[in-house]
């Protein structure tokens, strides 16, 4: 019958029956909470199931699997996970765990599945050392073993993958000429086949040690040879402690020649311990299968190379010199002293942290520098960045620079401080309580009275002195630093004299915040939620309570586009606050009732100048 024809699925499992096909699958880290996923997980017979012994093996662990439909796993000689999630931190790919354990059972990877298969599917052993049987440990499983095949493994039943060489070491087949039948028979005879894909497109390429972009099913490939061939490189437990008195070793050998004059003897010592260690570690590898770790070995003595040639004397002394001068200007000198005295994580030459920066302007300065003398300007600027920089610095900020009548400070460096964000809000706050201070002697001067706006957010940026050659700046560079310039900017707006951003607000959770919008800056595409901090929260009055629960239901009204509903309730914010925050969303509300945003709106206003 027709249908039968069309029926691909049955056809194909039936094409696969009684046949030695080992098929794929894969499991999944990540955990399925979809409730909707009714689909029968259909999974080849587990090679073992975790007992008391096995229990404390510290086996990768799946929460989810992609199964073979139940058709074709059912008529299939057996099955083998071909996922690689034993990926080194660097991207590469250098073991494939030889287990994972699923719902208390432990199933082979499709490398070990078919060499099983090939043997006639021998049971597996664990081979766990002696002295670790009783009471497992993660340090107690050292190889599989498949009659007289032993497989080394590392703790977590994993296996280094014995690369024989590039993309190609073995031969490939086109699946092309398998349909069409143009490829000779003789290369499929006595041959273990692997059916995988090459092309970039199907997402199955990898990064080797051999090759950055390496076709996955050569993976396998790979280990399923090594197994055969009895190659695969070994790493077992008592690598730690051979690495741990080798390096015990070369420091005795190097003290000892280090106490001895002579340039030569220091030289060739050297040259001699580097080549003993790579030359044992090769032959390890070569003749034993053994793999035995030179990096370590190298750096450590490169380590004791620069403390023995006054290293020590540089770092400790030279250096705690410089960071007094170097920083003395930054920041306060109880500060610089704590750097001195500590060996703590700052930064000096240059790196990436997590940190929180600060800009701080103005308002309406440039009227204000035209209508008074240059000499009481000066007089004025003074007093005012006396009393700003005060603010920031008894809260540990770093004044990063003067421009104009502006100030970019930042917390978190030099010394890092995991509590930046609050120390940051705190200076803030300590600057408007400063000007308030400031108020009574403007007044006796004759100076008019200041307001200025704060912007503060937090995130990665880059730290460190930057310059030229005949002048340095200890500053932040990064988009976080550009995206809290452009918050200060959003102060005039919004007619607020403190907006942070909602990193800043989240590494605040002693602080009380009132939401204010959700924007989308000039040169951002992601949207920003900017936050007013309203002060501490053990601080904080009880009817300010009250506003900010008013405050977020007016928002909501906004954000669901009701208009009218948003409006009565900003006007009655406005009486009580005379805040021209409302005063914006009425305006806004107004204009959105004659210009309806779209329908999928999300809230988001953007700006499209600074």
């Amino acid at each position: 019958m027709i249908r039968d024809d069309l029926e691909y699925d049955a056809l194909f499992s039936k094409a696969i029956k009684d046949r030695a096909i080992v098929l794929g699958y894969y499991f999944s880290q990540a955990t399925n909470n979809d409730a909707s996923n009714s689909i029968t997980k259909v999974l080849p017979k587990p090679v073992l199931t975790v007992n008391e012994e096995t229990a404390n093996i510290p086996f990768i662990s799946a929460n989810d699997v992609g199964s073979n439909l139940a058709i074709f796993q059912k008529n299939a000689l057996h099955g083998g996970f071909i996922d690689l999630p034993t990926v080194d931190e660097d991207g590469v790919i250098r073991k494939i765990p030889m287990l994972q354990k699923y719902n208390d059972a432990l199933y082979e990877s499709l490398s070990l599945a078919m060499v099983r298969a090939i043997m006639g599917f021998p049971e597996l052993e664990l081979f766990i050392a002696e002295e670790y049987t009783g009471e497992a440990t993660n340090l107690g499983l050292e190889q599989l073993k498949l009659g007289e095949f032993p497989i080394p493994v590392d703790e977590s039943g994993s296996s280094l993958v014995p690369y024989r060489g590039p993309f190609g070491s073995f031969p490939y087949v086109s699946a092309k000429d398998v349909i069409n039948k143009t490829i000779e028979i003789e290369k499929l005879e006595d041959a273990i086949v692997l059916i995988g894909t090459t092309a970039p497109g199907l997402l199955d390429i990898r990064s080797t040690p051999v090759q950055n972009i390496y076709p996955g099913v050569e993976v396998h490939a790979n280990l399923i040879a090594g197994i055969l061939d009895g190659n695969i490189k070994n790493k077992p437990a008592y690598i730690h402690g051979f690495q741990l008195v080798s390096l015990i070793i070369i420091w005795i050998v190097m003290t000892i020649v280090t106490s001895r004059p002579g340039v030569m003897l220091f030289v060739l010592s050297i040259g001699f311990l580097a080549v003993l260690i790579i030359g044992t570690a090769f032959y390890a590898w070569d003749k034993h299968h053994l793999v035995l770790p030179i990096a370590t070995k190298l750096v450590f003595i490169a380590v004791l190379l620069f403390y023995y040639l006054g290293y020590s004397y540089f770092v400790e002394n030279r250096s705690k010199r410089h960071l007094t001068k170097v920083f003395r200007q930054y920041i306060p000198s109880e500060l610089v002293d704590e750097l001195g005295n500590q060996d703590g994580d700052y930064a000096i030459e240059g790196e990436t942290r997590e940190m929180s920066v600060l800009f701080a302007d103005i308002r309406g300065f440039t009227t204000l520098s035209e209508h008074m003398p240059p000499r009481e300007l000066t007089r004025l600027m003074n007093c005012y960045f006396t009393g700003m920089t005060h603010a920031i610095q008894i809260h540990r900020g770093t004044i990063d620079k003067y421009i104009g009548d502006a100030i970019m400070a930042f917390w978190g460096a030099p010394l890092y401080d995991k509590k930046h964000a609050e120390l940051a809000v705190d200076g803030a706050l300590e600057m408007l309580n400063q000007l308030d201070q400031l108020e009574s002697e403007f007044k006796k001067n004759g100076w008019p009275i200041l307001s200025i706006g704060i912007g503060i957010t937090s995130g990665s940026m880059y730290v460190g002195n930057i310059g030229s050659k005949f002048r340095m700046s200890y500053t932040v560079l990064g988009d976080t630093v550009n995206l809290g310039s452009r918050i200060e900017a959003l102060t005039k707006y919004y007619k607020i004299p403190i907006v942070v951003s909602e990193s800043t607000q989240q590494a605040c959770p002693k602080h009380v915040f009132m939401e204010i919008d959700q924007v989308r800056v000039i040169g951002k595409v992601e949207p920003v939620t900017l936050y007013q901090p309203m002060g501490r929260e053990d601080t904080l009055a009880a009817n300010y309570r009250d506003l900010l629960s008013k405050h977020n239901i007016a928002l909501k009204l906004y954000r669901d586009q009701k208009w009218v509903k948003a409006i009565s309730l900003f006007n009655e914010l406005l009486d009580e606050t005379h805040s021209s925050l409302y005063q914006c969303y009425i305006d806004r509300c107004m204009l959105f009732q004659q210009t309806p945003p779209a329908k999928d709106w999300d809230g988001v206003y953007s700006f499209i100048t600074k």
